[in-house]
């Protein structure tokens, strides 16, 4: 976030979010977004941050890896004390806030089943 300081950027996104909750409080403070995958996840220190961080902080990834974005919905949902189709919605409105020239989505941000 350093690197960040004293510029004025608008969308960003920290890719594969690991961090403390002081941290993820800085990075929201300055309207960036966190970006969680199975990395985020597996660290017992951010997946803390993760239970109170505002949701329209969020976005979801794999990250390339095996782990399925439903298994993040899943895990993340169950964190946060949520369901997977709100937590769908809400990443839903932050990839679209953040994207409005409606860039193709990957499956992780695709509209929200009803």
């Amino acid at each position: 976030m350093a690197v960040l300081r004293g510029h004025d950027l608008a969308g960003v996104v920290f890719h594969s979010w690991v961090g403390s909750a002081e941290q993820a409080a800085k990075a929201i403070n300055r309207g960036y977004t966190l970006s969680v995958g199975p990395r985020s996840l597996a660290s017992s220190r951010t997946a803390e941050s993760l239970r109170t961080i505002a949701d329209e902080a969020l976005l979801v990834e794999t990250d390339d890896s095996t782990t399925t974005i439903e298994t993040i919905y899943e895990q993340l949902a169950e964190l946060r004390g949520t369901t997977t189709d709100q937590l769908r919605a809400t990443i839903y409105r932050n990839f679209t806030r953040i994207w409005p020239s409606g860039w193709n989505a990957p499956s992780c941000c695709s509209e929200p089943r009803n």
